[in-house]
């Protein structure tokens, strides 16, 4: 694994830097009790540079700290990749993935019964990431 967790170093001499300092929710990475068991799960940005790549990285609790890789991308868009916790509610969505989940719900709008999170590319889109019954789904907000 040639994984590591992103830093602020690894960000900071690009120009989103500075949306980063000016808005707490735009980080490198989110808390929130994303699978409903009352515990407190962690996603956050990684980068591999071996492959050239960004992950972003989904540790649930009930999982005992296990990660797992949720969404990736070309090391160059890291600079303008951002994480940001979303509460319960009912978000509007412009697509739905649902990648082992084919039984999760996507319409025009989802109702999420537990914390999620965004992963937002600065200037470009934005995906939420949710887990229901298990499964990790995503949808889009923006393109």
């Amino acid at each position: 694994m040639n994984w590591e967790k992103v830093k602020a170093s690894d960000v900071n001499q690009y120009e989103d830097w500075a949306y980063r300092q000016n808005d707490k929710y735009l980080n490198l990475s989110a808390f929130g009790d994303f699978d409903g068991d009352g515990k407190q799960d962690h996603a956050y940005l990684s980068k591999n540079i071996k492959e050239g790549k960004w992950g972003v990285f989904l540790e649930l609790s009930s999982l005992g700290g296990k990660t797992r890789i949720v969404e990736s991308g070309e090391i160059s868009s890291l600079p303008r990749m951002f994480l940001q916790t979303k509460p319960p509610g009912n978000y509007p969505t412009l697509s739905c993935i649902h990648g082992s989940a084919p039984s999760a719900n996507c319409g025009a709008s989802i109702t999420l019964e537990n914390d999620s999170f965004e992963v937002i590319c600065s200037e470009a889109s934005s995906q939420t990431f949710f887990v229901r019954n298990g499964f990790v789904s995503s949808f889009y907000t923006s393109d």
